[in-house]
């Protein structure tokens, strides 16, 4: 006769196979829903692309990188989903280039070498000239590297207060020569521009806010296999060798970041960025008292 111990046992079996079913076809249907939405909107991204003036050299270069994910097996596996963070008021070009000054660093778009002589007029020029999608040997595209975002009217006034994610205990955000505030500063992307793998932060950590656009980013995990792969063309401006980092780095990650959305990047995150339209990612620097406790810094000293 079946004593009552094992009758709740296999009472109790069905519903322990249905919730471990549950969660699995969740994570089915999760991953369904990145490929019919996210994979598609890669798609569009690609198709703006294919939309660059004839002579414009990344033209080429950026359809194959795209091309090089779309092409993946399972490449839904390997996206990021962001987080969001709301922002006081939705900004527009007048906010991104309120703090815009002569005196800021402005990179060549294609080459990314930094240009000395170009004026906050200049770049504005070369960043509307890009959004009408023109030849860029008629105007020059640049990148505005770095800009401090002071102004109240500016970026600083739209964004409002820091991720949430920036608020917990452990961590530290980087602040204001100042010290009054939490230090923001934003990149502004003409249309159609590759940066290549590269390192950020110097040591501390950067949350990523799409401020303006839409932006292709991705990146790798950590690794001693990654660190020698990107040690041996780090900083280097001749050729592009992105698509072959896509296609051989290990632990490649992506995601597609739309304005309010934002992803945290430990320290020594190598990572790249596809701009198809003009846009502006703005971030924090920051640490965590975590990764020390996590050898997150030992591991980048190997």
């Amino acid at each position: 006769m079946m004593n009552n111990a094992k009758r709740k046992l296999l009472r109790a079996k069905p519903s322990l196979m249905s919730e471990k079913n549950r969660k699995y076809q969740k994570k089915v249907y999760f991953l369904y829903q990145i490929k019919l939405i996210v994979v598609q909107e890669l798609r569009l991204i690609r198709d703006e692309w294919s939309k660059i003036h004839e002579r414009h050299p990344s033209k080429d270069i950026g359809l194959s990188i795209i091309d090089e994910f779309l092409s993946m097996d399972k490449l839904e596996g390997c996206y990021v989903r962001p987080k969001k963070h709301q922002m006081k008021s939705i900004p527009t070009g007048k906010h991104l280039m309120e703090d815009v000054t002569d005196e800021d660093t402005f990179n060549h778009a294609i080459t990314m070498e930094l240009n000395e002589n170009i004026t906050a007029k200049k770049f504005i020029q070369g960043w509307m000239h890009m959004a009408d999608k023109g030849d860029p040997i008629e105007g020059t595209p640049y990148v505005a590297m770095d800009v401090e975002c002071i102004s109240k009217d500016g970026l600083q006034g739209c964004v409002g207060d820091i991720p949430k994610s920036l608020k917990e205990e452990d961590v530290m955000v980087c602040l204001t020569e100042d010290g009054m505030s939490f230090s923001l500063t934003d990149v502004i992307t003409p249309a159609f521009t590759i940066s290549r793998p590269h390192l950020d932060g110097c040591g501390r950590g950067q949350v990523v806010l799409c401020v303006y656009g839409v932006k292709f980013i991705f990146w790798w995990k950590d690794s001693v296999e990654l660190r020698n792969l990107f040690g041996d063309v780090h900083a280097s401006s001749k050729g592009d060798y992105t698509k072959t980092a896509v296609r051989t780095w290990p632990g490649l990650r992506w995601t597609i970041l739309h304005v309010e959305e934002y992803i945290e990047m430990i320290p020594g995150t190598v990572h790249a960025v596809l701009s198809a339209e003009n846009s502006a990612m703005a971030g924090w620097h920051h640490m965590r008292k975590k990764w020390l406790e996590d050898g997150v810094y030992e591991e980048m000293l190997k």
